[in-house]
């Protein structure tokens, strides 16, 4: 193992150019590695990943950050820090779906794998409160499907109120014409 501070040619130390190059430690993570000089000066003091961290800053701190909410196959998701009561819910990265969090933070506490979070009205962004209901596997599809029939319903009596109205008015048109005959 090189000592920190000794200095090498880059063929002596496998590497394809001939410059001169220091063994220094990352003063950020203390990970040892060969730094190349140029004028006389190592060309970084930090490591690639230290360098790349500090450029690019995650969360927050990054410029392109959008408040921490992404779309995934057109629900939203949102970002969790660790220290969140229902970070738990969330997957690897941290991200959990909105219209889940809306439901957790109305009961106070973490959903289930399990337990299903519908949209009343379909539609997969709108995650207000009064548009959603927590629900089970077994119910899931029944539920969608007693909904969709409910509306089928409603849509047809209003037909058959047009249609019996129409009706009356046809009867009355027929009396009028018989009385004048």
């Amino acid at each position: 193992m090189p000592e920190l501070g000794e200095i090498k040619r880059g063929t002596e130390i496998g590497r394809k150019r001939k410059n001169n190059f220091i063994f220094l430690n990352c003063p950020t993570c203390n990970k040892e590695r060969w730094v190349e000089i140029r004028n006389g000066k190592p060309i970084s003091l930090q490591c690639l990943s230290c360098c790349n961290k500090s450029r690019h800053p995650r969360g927050a701190a990054n410029p392109n950050w959008k408040g921490g909410k992404r779309k995934h196959c057109g629900y939203i998701q949102v970002k969790l820090q660790p220290n969140n009561f229902f970070y738990p819910m969330a997957n690897k990265e941290g991200y959990i779906y909105e219209h889940r969090l809306v439901i957790a933070q109305s009961l106070g506490r973490c959903l289930q794998s399990w337990e299903i979070v519908h949209h009343k009205n379909g539609i997969k962004n709108n995650n207000k409160r009064k548009n959603l209901y927590l629900t089970m596997p077994q119910y899931h599809n029944t539920r969608t499907r007693l909904l969709i029939l409910e509306e089928h319903i409603r849509e047809i009596e209003s037909r058959i109120m047009l249609l019996e109205a129409e009706n009356i008015l046809l009867r009355e048109q027929n009396e009028k014409l018989k009385e004048r005959q």
